[in-house]
C-alpha cells in the first residue's frame, strides 16, 4: 500500500497527503481491493514512506522500464531505427541533514553561496513516441548531466527484448555534448 501512496504523491504533487490517501483508498476499495480498510493518520503516513526506502521503488522501476512502441505508433521509428532521447533535469529534495551530507545544495550564480535545498540531477533514456523514461541515472547536482549520461543507455537490461526491428538509435540533443552526436547504435 505505501508503494502505491508514494507512486499516487508523484502523480498527485501539489495535493495534501491525506488527500492523495483519501483518494487512493476510494478507488482501491472501488476496485473491489480494500474492504474496510481505512486510511491511517498523517504522521503514519510518514513514518511508512519513511521506512519504505528507496529500494522497493528502485526494484519497481527497473522490472517495469522498457520502450513499448511500436512500428505503427507515431514517433517511435525513423527508417526502421527506434528513436531514443536523453534528457536531464534537477529538482529540489527535502531538506534534512543526511540529504544534505549526501547530495550538497548546488552553487548559485548570483552571488549567493548555494541553494536552500539540497538537489538531485537526473539523466533519463526516453523513447521518443511515447515519451516512456527507458532508463535513468540519478546523483546529486554537483555531478555532470554528461557523467550521467555517460552511464546510459542499458539496453541489454532494459530496451533489448522490445527492438522489434533489432535496431536502435539514440541521439544527444543539445547541451555541452551535442558534437558528440550518436552515442549508441545497435543492429
Amino acid at each position: 500500500m505505501v508503494v502505491y501512496l508514494v507512486l499516487a504523491l508523484a502523480l498527485f504533487s501539489s495535493a495534501p497527503y491525506l488527500e492523495v490517501m483519501r483518494q487512493l483508498v476510494e478507488g482501491l476499495r472501488g476496485a473491489g481491493l480494500l474492504g474496510e480498510w481505512h486510511a491511517p493518520a498523517k504522521s503514519s503516513l510518514f513514518r511508512a514512506r519513511q521506512r519504505l526506502g528507496s529500494e522497493p521503488l528502485r526494484v519497481l522501476f527497473a522490472t517495469t522500464a522498457t520502450a513499448m512502441g511500436t512500428e505503427t505508433t507515431p514517433g517511435v521509428f525513423w527508417r526502421g531505427l527506434r528513436l531514443l532521447a536523453v534528457d536531464g533535469t534537477c529538482w529540489e529534495v527535502a531538506d534534512s541533514a543526511g540529504q544534505r551530507g549526501r547530495l550538497r545544495p548546488s552553487r548559485q550564480p548570483r552571488g549567493h553561496d548555494k541553494s536552500c535545498f539540497p538537489q538531485v540531477r537526473m539523466a533519463c533514456l526516453i523513447e521518443v513516441g511515447t515519451h516512456l523514461v527507458v532508463d535513468a541515472e540519478l546523483a546529486g547536482c554537483r555531478t555532470g548531466e554528461v557523467t550521467l549520461v555517460g552511464r546510459l543507455p542499458r539496453p541489454a537490461k532494459r530496451v533489448s527484448s522490445s527492438w522489434p526491428t533489432g535496431s536502435s538509435s539514440v541521439f544527444r540533443c543539445g547541451g555541452p555534448s551535442v558534437a558528440a552526436g550518436p552515442i549508441c547504435c545497435g543492429g
